[in-house]
């Protein structure tokens, strides 16, 4: 999501070089090399690489980039592949390059305008049964304990989410004298109609609340999921707000006070989240 295969440094769309400006390509020859990336990525040979646990999807991706290049006679491979990754800024007067990579154009990370300090905003969502619930209203009526509440957020088809379900389910057993927990169901990361990566669950990206209740109860289901669940609506003013996507973890206090948001690492990744909200909630409730 964030890394500058996929046209990004962290939440930015990745800038170019000033010195490419002078060389880059013809338009119509940079829309057939990002149609032709796009080609690559979706086929079954890279979609089959994607899902092997064998191969970095990083590595994978930027061998598409490499082929692309060498497929269209470039000669000097690092500026080509700069100049394909910061297209959609290298070519400002055509806004539709933006939306030819897959990857950019689903990409909905964003660093959002919640900052630790503020008020969560309230935002209507459901349980996973598609019963309509506010989030204030559930906080207030669930967490009358006035514990400091760690909410996380992801999607069944962004793996990460799911790999820290143990991560979570042992800190719920842990603290949950100390804290409260609640996850909130957002979009779906990696819809295989949008941005596919070779999952095997090739879930599509739903259409409606009630698909994405469906959808999130597969996943409680799966993964036998202790944590309380709440679903985001189809609008995604929960994701929108909250800056959530694919995934997010924050703790709030006084049931509304943001003091924690989490966000990626070094790295461009959330590989040490689990552990640095952990330590989080060692020194300051233990």
């Amino acid at each position: 999501m964030f890394h500058p295969v996929n046209g990004r440094k962290g939440f930015d769309l990745l800038s170019p070089c000033p010195k490419l400006v002078s060389k880059k390509p013809s338009l119509d020859i940079m829309v057939q090399m990002l149609k032709r990336e796009d080609e690559l990525r979706l086929s079954p040979a890279i979609q089959e690489k994607f899902s092997n646990p064998d191969f970095d999807t990083i590595h994978v991706a930027e061998e598409v980039q490499k082929q692309v290049v060498s497929e269209f006679g470039f000669e000097n491979m690092e500026e080509t592949l700069s100049m394909i990754r910061s297209a959609p800024l290298l070519y400002p007067e055509c806004p539709e390059v933006r939306k030819i990579p897959h990857y950019i154009n689903f990409n909905r990370s964003k660093q959002g305008d919640l900052s630790v300090g503020d008020t969560i905003p309230n935002s209507k969502l459901a349980y996973v049964d598609g019963t309509p619930i506010d989030l204030y209203k559930y906080i207030d009526s669930y967490f009358y304990n006035n514990k400091p509440i760690i909410i996380n957020a992801g999607s069944y088809t962004w793996l990460p989410f799911c790999a820290y379900v143990q991560d979570m389910h042992n800190m719920f057993k842990k603290y949950s004298r100390e804290v409260n927990f609640l996850t909130i169901y957002i979009v779906e990361a990696h819809a295989v109609d949008e941005w596919p990566v070779g999952d095997p669950l090739k879930v599509s990206q739903p259409l409606s609340t009630v698909e994405r209740c469906g959808v999130a109860r597969s996943f409680v289901k799966e993964y036998n999921y202790q944590i309380p669940v709440l679903v985001d609506l189809i609008d995604n003013n929960f994701s929108e707000t909250w800056a959530a996507w694919p995934i997010r973890f924050y703790v709030v206090e006084d049931k509304r006070n943001l003091v924690y948001k989490a966000q990626p690492d070094e790295k461009n990744t959330y590989d040490s989240i689990p552990i640095d909200l952990e330590r989080f909630i060692e020194s300051r409730y233990s």
